[in-house]
């Protein structure tokens, strides 16, 4: 294989491969900024199909009742509304975004890509969905003491208390997922041999351009 094959191959392949990832980065964003723009636009009462589930959840792991109304579920023997300010809605929009711009969407063929999409919506909705259930279950305590220790209850505090919880959670997301990412890449690489030989001519190639330039 004469020179300019050897260097046309590995362009050719770092082109399709960016070009993958550039498409899934912008349906990524797409995607994130239309579930904003539908979150917005749903009115509080209607967020109780979204809430249904969370409650659902937290009366079998508390073994209490909720009383469906208007705005929510509301717990009486806990003395908690679950309502639209619990439903995690933006956090949802955020563990999509983080981990579809981190999935490998560019080894894989476009439907399995596609399959993968999908899987990462579905896991955003439901670890959103028990990420909220446990915010709530350790904002209990805290709820307790809101006669002896009104200012634990109050509104910004809530902000802080939810703000530094939801980006702790994330950020495990994060890890656990880009360790399972990462784990599929190894098996695809052992699977596909030959695209792990072309990654590799792709950095040999990168690297002797840089030392031509």
């Amino acid at each position: 294989m004469n020179n300019k094959s050897y260097y046309l191959i590995p362009s050719f392949t770092m082109k399709t491969r960016l070009n993958k990832t550039a498409l899934w980065v912008c349906i990524t964003i797409i995607t994130a900024i239309v579930l904003k723009i539908l979150f917005n636009g749903i009115a509080s009462g209607e967020m109780i199909l979204f809430l249904n589930p969370t409650s659902t959840m937290l009366e079998y792991i508390l073994n209490k009742h909720a009383q469906s109304t208007t705005s929510g579920f509301f717990f009486p023997d806990l003395h908690i509304m679950i309502d639209r300010s619990l439903s995690s809605e933006n956090f949802l929009v955020m563990v999509f975004f983080v981990l579809s711009c981190t999935a490998p969407y560019h080894i894989l063929k476009a439907w399995k890509a596609i399959l993968l999409y999908g899987a990462i919506l579905l896991a955003s909705f439901v670890l959103t969905l028990a990420i909220s259930a446990v915010r709530i279950m350790m904002a209990l305590p805290v709820i307790r003491l809101q006669d002896s220790q009104p200012w634990l209850n109050s509104f910004w505090m809530q902000r802080v208390e939810g703000g530094v919880f939801y980006i702790i959670a994330l950020l495990l997301v994060y890890l656990v997922f880009r360790n399972i990412f990462i784990h599929m890449k190894q098996q695809h690489d052992l699977q596909h041999p030959q695209a792990s030989a072309v990654r590799h001519n792709l950095f040999v190639t990168y690297r002797r351009n840089s030392h031509l330039h």
